[in-house]
Formats: structure tokens, sequence, C-alpha cells
């Protein structure tokens, strides 16, 4: 019985984890996605969008943009996705966010 507990709780680890994962790869390839639209769409382009605060169950992560590498970091994995644009300016966060093209400049506001 101790070791079908101790091969349920681990696949429960897994499956928790898993999750974790799973989420912090959605608001990453969500937030590259708005990067690089607003890259390709060009001069004049605005939008907003909206991250989670969490992640699954209540997780805390961290976002951020280096270069033209978006990064988002949990407790188990960090996440890069290379982004179109070279020239950010602005700090990407959580709940809202405002996209902005002028001039091949992104602007997060």
């Amino acid at each position: 019985i101790a070791v079908a507990s101790f091969v349920a709780f681990g696949n429960a680890n897994q499956i928790f984890a898993d999750n974790i994962n799973r989420d912090a790869r959605r608001v990453a390839e969500l937030a590259a996605t708005e990067i690089n639209i607003a890259t390709g769409v060009g001069d004049g382009y605005s939008h907003k969008f909206s991250l989670p605060q969490k992640l699954y169950s209540n997780t805390n992560y961290t976002i951020f943009i280096n270069f033209n590498q978006l990064y988002v970091s949990s407790n188990t994995r960090t996440y890069m996705i290379p982004l179109l644009a070279y020239n950010i300016t602005g700090t990407i966060k959580f709940g809202e966010n405002t996209i902005k093209n002028s001039k091949g400049l992104i602007q997060l506001v």
C-alpha cells in the first residue's frame, strides 16, 4: 500500500507541475503573439490584452522581455519565445496591457 501511495503522490505532483507548465506556456504564447501582431500590422496599430495575475492553482510567475525574447518563469520552468520586434519599450505586466506600434517602435503601456 505504501508503494502505491508513493506512486500516486508522484503522479499527482507531476500532473500539478504539468498544469502549471501548460498555463505558463499559454501566457508566453499569448504575449508573444500580441507583440508579433503589432510588429506585423505596422504603424498605428493599438490593441489591449490581459495577462492573468497568477498561473494554475494560484501559482506566481514572472514575465519580461529581454531584447527580442519574451520570458515567462514559474517555480517549475522558464519559457522563452523569440519576438519579431527588436525595438520594444515599456514593461509587460499582469492584468491589462496596451500595445502600440508607432513607426516600428513597439510600446507596451
